[in-house]
């Protein structure tokens, strides 16, 4: 009947819950930080290579140079060196890869747990508004309770 329809919504809103919950924690794991400072120190690496590439390509063609391309030792072995310059487009290449890997992963995490987060709020919504004729009625106390605790650990996303 109704109710328990109720009670197996309550049931799911409260173990994808769960699994939301899981998935933040592994957010803020040393792993996943140190993960995340090595994506950004990878980051950072692509843009002094194409920085760097960029310089030696405006001194060896002789183009115009921005006030941030240094003609340093570097950017003139660079410029003279075809091997050099092609290791370092090589490497580029390497480091966009290796970025859009480390953004799809994030981009994934987000979404998985975005995805998580809607689907616990509408099952426990639904047990919530079902129950609005029995103020007193346990499972909507408990569907509340869950929610509320998802608003608190979420209190900048709208979706909670």
């Amino acid at each position: 009947g109704p109710t328990k329809a109720r009670s197996a919504r309550l049931a799911l809103g409260a173990y994808v819950a769960k699994l939301h919950a899981t998935l933040a924690a592994r957010s803020r794991t040393p792993e996943w930080q140190r993960s995340r400072r090595v994506a950004a120190d990878r980051r950072r690496e692509l843009e002094t290579c194409e920085r760097l590439a960029k310089a030696a390509e405006a001194a060896a063609t002789g183009g115009p140079r921005s006030k941030k391309q240094r003609t340093d030792a570097e950017v003139a072995r660079l410029a003279e060196n075809q091997t050099d310059a092609e290791h370092l487009r090589r490497q580029i290449i390497v480091l966009k890869r290796e970025c859009a890997i480390d953004d799809a992963a994030l981009a994934a995490l987000e979404r998985r747990a975005a995805a998580l987060l809607v689907e616990a709020v509408g099952a426990l919504g639904d047990v919530v508004a079902d129950g609005a004729d029995a103020s007193s009625d346990g499972l909507a106390k408990r569907a509340a309770a869950t929610v509320v605790s998802l608003w608190l650990a979420h209190p900048h996303d709208a979706r909670a």
